[in-house]
């Protein structure tokens, strides 16, 4: 059997998840249109997006990480992103750069905090 990464996460995180999936998925159910990007400064004319991973995307080291780490500089281009990290190894490095191009880093016990904080208007899993 495949292990899931819900299934290395710790348990109070799993009960959190489990909570929040219900809203997610009846916000989808909704139907609601993708928000068009719009152009500006104004932050109420932009998206906001909640990338969860596994870690922190390590471009220099794979493929994979590069490939997310280019659509999270997309995304910031475009509205707000958020990402969390489910198993952070702390590195100034990544953190950084993710920084510059736009990315706000929360972290894994405090994403409640992010999907109270105001509107999304997708998430990433």
């Amino acid at each position: 059997m495949k292990n899931r990464l819900t299934d290395k996460l710790p348990f109070a995180i799993k009960l959190r998840l489990k909570k929040w999936r219900a809203k997610i998925i009846s916000g989808a159910a909704e139907n609601k249109p993708f928000p068009a990007a719009r152009g500006g400064d104004k932050s109420e004319n932009r998206f906001h997006a909640v990338i969860f991973n596994d870690s922190l995307p390590e471009f220099d080291r794979d493929s994979g990480s590069l490939r997310l780490f280019q659509i999270l500089r997309i995304l910031a281009r475009l509205g707000r992103v958020s990402f969390v990290a489910l198993h952070p190894r702390r590195n100034d490095f990544y953190e950084t750069k993710l920084a510059e191009i736009g990315v706000e880093i929360v972290s894994a016990l405090d994403f409640e905090n992010v999907l109270r904080g105001g509107k999304i208007d997708f998430v990433v899993l």
